[in-house]
């Protein structure tokens, strides 16, 4: 089974069919692009995988095709390559928001290893992402009445206390309480918590 598509974006015709050919090798799929500008006018429309850049494009700075990518295609991981470099390049392409930076000429290990990193990367991103569209489906069951309660309850304070400040019963704090628990499917409160913060739903100055 095919692995990961890698997209290689060099203006080098050997680079790229040397790099394809070696990712071929261990079972990724590639695809390549020869400037900066025909990379950026798909990036929107990608799916999975990552993009090996380089550095030194005729018609772009890859620096800014990797700044650029945040907005096209958020999530794709990238790896910076170039050349020739020194630390500060290296640097100047990880705070772009590259995963890596490899120097020309790298060996296959040094490229797969990069790769397993990226797309580790971009797994775990994916995962959160998930997590996040999840809570805020559970969340999006609750009343605004139900919010303000949760957001009360992500302080740690105590029905009597939400009560007073709600001006409300406490059984009626109870109710709802109960209807939160069961429209998050949480266990329990500190659970709940957990769903509210992944949703985004309360402010980070009442976080208990």
């Amino acid at each position: 089974m095919a692995r990961d598509m890698v997209y290689i974006v060099d203006d080098s015709e050997l680079v790229c069919a040397s790099l394809g050919s070696l990712l071929t090798s261990t079972g990724h799929r590639s695809e390549h692009y020869r400037s900066a500008k025909s990379f950026l006018e798909v990036a929107a429309s990608l799916i999975g995988g990552c993009a090996l850049i380089d550095l030194y494009l005729p018609d772009m700075d890859g620096l800014t095709v990797i700044k650029r990518l945040e907005g096209l295609s958020p999530g794709l991981p990238t790896i910076a390559m170039a050349n020739s470099g020194t630390v500060h390049t290296a640097l100047r392409a990880i705070r772009a928001g590259a995963i890596d930076y490899l120097e020309k000429p790298f060996t296959p290990k040094l490229l797969l290893r990069s790769l397993d990193k990226a797309l580790d990367f971009r797994r775990r991103t994916r995962k959160i992402s998930d997590q996040r569209r999840q809570a805020r489906a559970l969340t999006d069951r609750l009343t605004p009445r139900e919010l303000e309660i949760l957001d009360c309850l992500t302080t740690g304070q105590g029905n009597k206390a939400i009560a007073r400040q709600l001006d409300i019963s406490p059984r009626t704090i109870e109710v709802h309480r109960a209807h939160i628990m069961d429209k998050l499917e949480a266990t329990s409160l500190p659970a709940a918590i957990q769903i509210a913060a992944m949703a985004g739903i309360f402010h980070p100055h009442d976080a208990p």
